[in-house]
Parts: C-alpha cells; structure tokens; sequence
C-alpha cells in the first residue's frame, strides 16, 4: 500500500500515539532484560517481550500510515498489554503484603516500569480516537 499523503499529513495525536507505543514497547523490552539480568525469568521471557515490541511497532506503523484496521487492532494490543502488566503489578503487591520479599531493587524498577507502560498504552489508546483523528483513517 502506497501512502501518499506524507508525512506532514499525520495528526498530532496519530503521530504522538505512535510514539507512545514505541515507548511501551521498549518498556516491554527493558523490563524482560531486568527480569534477564535478575535471573527471575528464563530466557524465554525476552521473546514474549520481542514479539510485543514487534506487534507494537508493527501495528503502530500501519496505524501512523492511516490504515483504519489497524487502530482497532492496536486498541486491543494495548488493552491485553496493560492488563497483562497491571496483573503482574497486583501480584508483585500482594507478595510484598504478604512479606514473601523485601522490596528489592528490581521490585522497585518493576513498580514504576509497568504504570508506566500501562499509561503509555492507555494515553495512546486515547490519542488514537481523538475527534481530530476520525477523518485520517481509511
């Protein structure tokens, strides 16, 4: 699919939406590198991590191009991505309630990298269906 209507042609919202999905999806990477590094996950955490950073971009792109069904489609991704890293945050808050670890390092990273993510997520959601947008998408 050619686009010829430039880059110029790109809503303010569509564009910084595209940027926060960027954002979200290096999140993704970073924390499966913390969890890496950490040894709390096997390896196999870095490629859940790198198929959500492609989706993400992926998606992302074709949502930037205008591309009408790919805005559904990163509303979705975006509303199972922040569900997966609000659960993760509840479960990391009720291990620390119950005293089963000390509030560590990577505990603290995860604390503010995954409402991060959710927000960046969440804010790009929203930009996306933005009134100034509906015309930019076919």
């Amino acid at each position: 699919m050619s686009d010829d209507r430039g880059a110029d042609a790109v809503p303010a919202p569509v564009h910084t939406a595209f940027q926060l999905f960027v954002g979200a999806a290096a999140l993704a990477v970073t924390n499966a590198v913390l969890q890496l590094t950490f040894k709390i996950s096997p390896p196999l955490v870095l490629v859940g991590a790198t198929i959500e950073a492609a989706l993400l971009v992926g998606f992302g792109l074709r949502m930037r191009r205008g591309n009408l069904r790919a805005r559904p489609t990163m509303l979705s991704l975006a509303l199972v991505f922040s569900l997966y890293s609000l659960a993760g945050l509840v479960g990391l808050s009720m291990a620390m309630r119950q005293g089963a670890n000390e509030l560590g390092a990577l505990d603290i990273l995860l604390l503010l990298i995954w409402p991060a993510k959710i927000l960046l997520l969440v804010g790009g959601g929203w930009l996306m269906y933005r009134p100034i947008t509906q015309g930019y998408f076919r």
